[in-house]
């Protein structure tokens, strides 16, 4: 329909519109279809928008509730909750950054252990170098399939596993 291409519960073609409504018929329905668009639906939506970004949304709370009384406990709560510990936002950051740093320093020794000259070197052979992946999952289904009657010969048959018993 010219002028709605954003609009897709509008007919598009003539598969979408019942055969049994005439091409006339289906031109009117189209036309008052697209004024009510036009003139209703649209600008309903534009004073929603105008009433979210210029009334509702800058008399709204701040991010994570600061505009609560007590909010900074609320925070540091929501902190513990989350993480166990009573240490400050700013020092789980830096803590965080400390970790980064000590897991990259070890994940360049092993790069360097196996050749290579630097971390994002290995990164980047470990998408195709068969050593670093695994076999395929068809693989694995079939060994575990294999030696699961060794491991519990008593154990009840199972339809995720089709195991032949020796």
């Amino acid at each position: 329909m010219p002028g709605h291409s954003r609009c897709r519960s509008l007919p598009d073609s003539d598969k979408e519109i019942p055969a049994n409504i005439s091409p006339e018929e289906q031109k009117r329905l189209t036309q008052q279809i697209s004024a009510a668009v036009d003139t209703d639906v649209i600008p309903a939506y534009k004073t929603f928008a105008a009433f979210l970004r210029t009334e509702y949304a800058p008399h709204g709370r701040t991010p994570y509730g600061y505009s609560l009384p007590d909010s900074e406990k609320r925070y540091q709560n929501d902190i513990y909750g989350r993480t166990t510990t009573h240490m400050r936002p700013d020092e789980i950051h830096q803590l965080g950054l400390r970790e980064i740093d000590r897991i990259q320093g070890e994940m360049t020794v092993i790069a360097k252990k196996e050749g290579f000259s630097d971390l994002a070197s290995f990164r980047a052979s470990l998408k195709t170098n068969p050593k670093y992946n695994p076999p395929p999952l068809s693989r694995f289904s079939t060994t575990f399939a294999a030696t699961l009657p060794r491991w519990s010969p008593n154990c009840p048959s199972s339809s995720l596993f089709s195991l032949s018993r020796p």
